[in-house]
């Protein structure tokens, strides 16, 4: 595992210096999604939720409404080990974003983390060889911040939410969800963000959704400059699900609506 790790940052440093690769990019600081609306129409409770990664925000949120289990997966490696660093940011500085991703803060954040899972150790692993190769390096370079969103989607009682986080391990799959991959196991909601507009929305796709979703499960996805699901995603999923749209909602933008998401309910 280690040696995987040191992969990751080896990869990570050739990113820092400018080296394209689909699996290492630059992490959202925060969503741009409109999660309370989003999410305020499901319940959660006691439910097993795949989960993009993304900025992590979605993830605590689930946790936040009751969730039982949340796995993630994102083709970005980079979220995973972003996440580490808000997940510990809230438990041990009390604060639901970590302010400034720098050499200080990540060094110093690391020397009170307790690592409770082998989660958080690959990611402690990880952090602590990276700065020891890219020392006072600008890691906010890595960070993408929509200061606009922040505030719509902080969850502002993180005693509750760190209650909910102690009892509450994590996994990490790094897949691309438009291709074919293999997980035993099956969850009541499968959270896509608006991965349909990042990938071919086709008969793997869906074939990727109907084997990971119980029945009756949801597909929850978010609009971000679209308007609901694409003719051709409807089409796709229409013999075994039903599609619905979510009602639109202020988004704080002083002058639009915005429809927050949309979902499907398998047969």
């Amino acid at each position: 595992m280690k040696r995987e790790i040191k992969r990751d940052v080896f990869h990570t440093i050739n990113f820092f210096n400018g080296k394209k690769n689909i699996n290492y990019g630059r992490v959202f600081y925060n969503s741009n999604e409109i999660l309370y609306s989003l999410f305020e129409s499901f319940d959660f409770k006691n439910k097993d939720i795949f989960s993009v990664m993304g900025s992590g925000d979605q993830i605590f949120h689930f946790i936040n409404r009751g969730a039982l289990n949340v796995d993630t997966f994102d083709i970005n490696k980079l979220t995973k080990y972003y996440f580490c660093l808000r997940l510990w940011s809230i438990k041990y500085l009390n604060k639901y974003y970590p302010g400034s991703v720098n050499y200080d803060f990540i060094s110093n954040l690391l020397s009170i983390v307790e690592v409770n899972s082998q989660f958080e150790k690959e990611a402690y692993i990880y952090w602590s060889i990276l700065l020891k190769y890219l020392d006072h390096y600008n890691y906010e370079h890595i960070l993408i911040n929509d200061e606009f969103s922040m505030s719509r989607n902080r969850i502002d009682d993180l005693e509750e939410l760190k209650n909910k986080l102690n009892n509450k391990s994590f996994s990490f799959k790094n897949i691309d969800f438009s291709k074919n991959f293999n997980i035993d196991r099956n969850y009541d909601y499968i959270f896509l963000s608006n991965i349909k507009d990042w990938v071919c929305v086709d008969s793997t796709y869906r074939n990727n959704i109907d084997k990971l979703l119980r029945p009756g499960g949801y597909v929850i996805c978010s609009t971000l400059g679209s308007y609901g699901a694409s003719s051709d995603e409807i089409m796709l999923l229409d013999m075994g699900y039903d599609y619905y749209e979510l009602p639109d909602v202020y988004d704080g933008s002083f002058t639009d609506y915005q429809m927050p998401g949309y979902y499907f309910v398998k047969k």
